[in-house]
């Protein structure tokens, strides 16, 4: 169940992420990494390329060796994600409220990709889910306390 906790979390901190300011003008470089994002349309690109990484790593999972390297990938864009949220903390909630409007459909698909590739994963080899669902307990928390 932590798995779908996570992917619920993973959806909340795409809406706070996604609400970090600025408009939709033109699209953002994928290609770009945590590092090099600068402002929000590259805060949704890094975020959305680490979604579909995450969600091609659970994909692949058909036993458990698999599982370990998709395990890695979701551990290595966790940490990409958190250079983002850092990044992203310092918008304030009126600009994260409108950036959150604008992006949210965009990632959407991406999000239920990931949510699909979880839920059946966890219906056809919950034992190798566990080792996803750790990977994905380091993602970043959403919430900030």
């Amino acid at each position: 169940m932590t798995f779908i906790i996570r992917s619920s979390l993973a959806a909340i901190f795409m809406t706070m992420l996604v609400a970090c300011g600025g408009g939709n003008d033109s699209p953002a470089d994928i290609d770009m990494t945590a590092e090099q994002a600068n402002g929000p349309k590259d805060y949704i690109a890094v975020y959305e390329k680490q979604l579909l990484i995450i969600a091609e790593a659970v994909e692949s999972v058909a036993d458990e060796e698999s599982a370990q390297k998709a395990a890695a990938i979701i551990r290595d864009a966790s940490s990409e994600l958190e250079i983002v949220a850092t990044k992203a903390d310092g918008m304030s909630q009126m600009e994260k409220a409108r950036f959150a409007m604008s992006y949210a459909t965009n990632l959407a698909d991406t999000q239920m990709r990931l949510m699909e590739a979880m839920t059946k994963l966890a219906s056809t080899d919950p034992e190798t889910v566990q080792l996803i669902s750790d990977a994905m307990d380091e993602l970043p928390s959403p919430v900030e306390e």
